[in-house]
């Protein structure tokens, strides 16, 4: 399930189908518009993204910690520390495939391959 560091444990704690259609064509447009953003202007032009309130919260939030240049792995743990703390099982779904959609944007990935990673994570 794509090459984010989970926990051994964690994979069980997700469910797509949780999550509903209009859901989460919501989440991966989120997640499209910020790679893109991303890919275009680069990391720092995340920032702008993030002022508008139109990201949930979660997600602006891993986008700020990306565009400031936060180390990866800090990034992940931010990560994973508020998807475990999440008690809503279709919450945490969503904040999962945020957060894998935060880690490729993180790394430069390419949108396909972001793309796959997401699609992955929705097929679980």
């Amino acid at each position: 399930m794509s090459d984010f560091p989970w926990p051994d444990d964690f994979p069980d704690t997700i469910n797509p189908g949780l999550m509903d259609r209009e859901r989460t064509v919501e989440v991966i447009g989120h997640i499209a518009r910020a790679r893109d953003c991303a890919a275009k202007d680069g990391l720092l032009a995340l920032e702008s993204m993030t002022e508008d309130g139109s990201l949930p919260e979660f997600f602006s939030e891993g986008l700020k910690l990306v565009a400031d240049g936060t180390d990866p792995e800090e990034v992940v743990e931010w990560l994973l520390e508020h998807i475990t703390a999440e008690d809503d099982a279709a919450e945490k779904t969503a904040k999962a495939v945020y957060a894998v959609g935060v880690r490729g944007i993180q790394n430069g990935d390419d949108p396909a391959v972001i793309s796959a990673a997401v699609g992955a994570l929705l097929k679980a």
